[in-house]
């Protein structure tokens, strides 16, 4: 039998963080929690809320105080990028035929900008890993904010995932002499960090990052945010404080575009917050490097519908999400990525310029404007597709009949 050495101590357990959440219309009484031995990490207005951590040996008293005072209580949840969504090499451009080049141009993005429709003066929040300066983004990421420990105040990507979002949504291509486009090359990047270097994060860095987004949407005119992140749903929407936040967003004035998620082809797949009602949720297809779309298909791994739980219909729409071409962090470069992290900044571009035409357009009329002229894939379900492949010209002209 071992027995411990004179002295030995056990080692204290770590802290359970835990998101707070008051009634709707009642205001947070931060001092009632710390009273239990709480610590407030952050507090998080949009859901009339606060990030707190507590003592495991305390957890017990603060639900009891929490529940006489009708306030929710949720386990702060791990984040992460979707799965196999890890940044490549930079890859060499003499030859071949690039996705990203393919997916505009199956979208139709073109056909806007030849009408100056190139999301100029609009910007998209990219809620990831942050993002690196790059010549594609070059003058146009106007703002930064660091929710990770490491708390920098300029603009770095240390896991290279935002990155790769940001140049799909508003690269303009200069380091490919103009090749390599993003949906919308004129907009503007806000990179909002919440993952960090091993693309991972809390649910309350999400909801700080959705909020700040919406507190700053004047400032710079923010009217999409992109989340290419997400984790499984274990509860229903209506009980998930990051779909809470979303919903806000889009009340706000804020359209928020969720990946899908990378776990299909099996059902009720779709992650949170992708599960938001308010949310425009992506899956990814594959456009097979043409320009064209009769020989689309859906991506194996985007995740399938209908939510789990719930049983609410998502996705809402598909873009392209293969074998996608966008700026390498820390390089003045290109990397190659799959997902529907990849599909869901296509149609976050695709807003941008929606809402440059038209700066009057609510996030929900937006959203309908894509839904309502998606163009349905052949033999696939809306369980697969939602409605179907985005196409930027019918969203447009949807959104002024």
């Amino acid at each position: 039998m071992s027995v411990a050495p004179l002295g030995a101590t056990t080692p204290p357990q770590p802290r359970k963080h835990l998101i707070l959440e008051a009634p709707s219309k009642a205001e947070f009484f931060a001092d009632t929690f710390t009273a239990t031995g709480a610590d407030i990490r952050r507090r998080l207005p949009i859901i009339n809320g606060a990030a707190v951590e507590v003592d495991p040996g305390q957890e017990a008293d603060l639900r009891k105080q929490a529940a006489a005072m009708g306030y929710r209580v949720y386990e702060d949840r791990k984040v992460t990028v979707p799965e196999g969504e890890e940044p490549g090499p930079e890859v060499d451009l003499n030859g071949g035929t690039w996705a990203l080049d393919a997916g505009t141009r199956t979208m139709g993005a073109r056909e806007l900008w030849d009408k100056n429709i190139t999301g100029k003066g609009v910007a998209v929040a990219v809620i990831d890993t942050g993002v690196a300066p790059h010549k594609d983004l070059a003058g146009r990421i106007v703002a930064f904010k660091d929710f990770t420990a490491a708390n920098r105040a300029d603009a770095y990507d240390d896991h290279g995932h935002g990155t790769h979002v940001s140049g799909t949504v508003a690269g303009d291509g200069k380091a490919s002499k103009g090749w390599l486009k993003g949906m919308a090359p004129e907009a503007n990047i806000v990179g909002v960090k919440v993952l960090d270097g091993g693309g991972s994060g809390e649910f309350s860095d999400v909801i700080a990052g959705i909020q700040w987004a919406v507190d700053n949407r004047q400032t710079y005119n923010i009217r999409v945010i992109n989340l290419s992140l997400g984790a499984a749903i274990e509860e229903s929407y209506k009980d998930d404080p990051v779909v809470h936040a979303i919903d806000a967003a889009a009340a706000a004035g804020v359209l928020p575009v969720v990946a899908a998620g990378n776990s299909g082809p099996f059902p009720e797949t779709i992650g949170t917050p992708a599960n938001a009602p308010d949310a425009l949720t992506v899956a990814a297809l594959d456009d097979r490097g043409t320009p064209w779309t009769w020989d689309d298909r859906m991506a194996l791994f985007s995740s399938r519908g209908n939510t789990a739980i719930d049983g609410l219909k998502k996705p809402d729409v598909a873009a392209p999400g293969v074998a996608i071409m966008a700026a390498r962090a820390n390089s003045e470069g290109y990397t190659q990525m799959s997902g529907t992290s990849m599909a869901a900044p296509m149609v976050a571009g695709a807003a941008a310029l929606l809402f440059q035409a038209h700066p009057e357009a609510t996030p929900a009329q937006v959203k309908d404007a894509f839904m309502g002229s998606a163009d349905s894939l052949w033999g696939y379900s809306e369980k697969a597709q939602g409605k179907g492949s985005v196409r930027v010209p019918d969203a447009l002209a949807k959104l002024e009949s």
